[in-house]
């Protein structure tokens, strides 16, 4: 069967509306965890891409209070080749499962491809997303809000 979402489908990065929301844009707004991890870890996703207001996937995720979301956009952006080793893993062992150093091909993959996510992108009033995680606004629970903007402090700054 086919993927949802393969990649000489669709242009993943294109706006789907008229305040340029990308696919993941829209995923993480309306809290679809599943397809958001979806859109995260295919390697022709932007994660740094922003819309109309200038908010990129990290800050729309924090502003909304998805806690998952954050972590995975953090993971991807923290681990170069992350991604890759994940898509890398589950295409070796669909196409060979009794393959006995599956994990030194993945490593070898992973190796070549690096992804930065900038967990200090600005939107357009000049807020990253932890200045909108630590924002009463934030749309989620006290406690999420505080995990969020946990995260978000952790992230290392050398590595985006």
């Amino acid at each position: 069967s086919k993927p949802l979402l393969a990649p000489k489908d669709i242009d993943v990065n294109l706006a789907s509306d008229s305040y340029k929301n990308t696919a993941l844009h829209c995923a993480i707004k309306k809290g679809h965890t599943a397809l958001s991890k979806t859109l995260i870890f295919r390697e022709d996703t932007d994660l740094n891409i922003k819309n109309r207001k200038g908010n990129s996937p990290l800050i729309l995720a924090a502003k909304f209070g998805r806690r998952q979301i954050v972590e995975m956009l953090l993971k991807a952006g923290k681990y170069p080749g992350y991604r890759a080793m994940l898509l890398a893993r589950g295409f070796v062992r669909q196409v060979s499962p009794d393959l006995s150093n599956i994990d030194d091909l993945i490593l070898l993959i992973a190796m070549y491809h690096t992804l930065k996510l900038d967990a200090n992108l600005k939107n357009n009033e000049g807020k990253t997303a932890l200045d909108i995680a630590k924002n009463d606004t934030c749309q989620e629970s006290e406690v999420k809000r505080q995990n969020i903007i946990e995260m978000l402090q952790k992230f290392p700054q050398n590595q985006i």
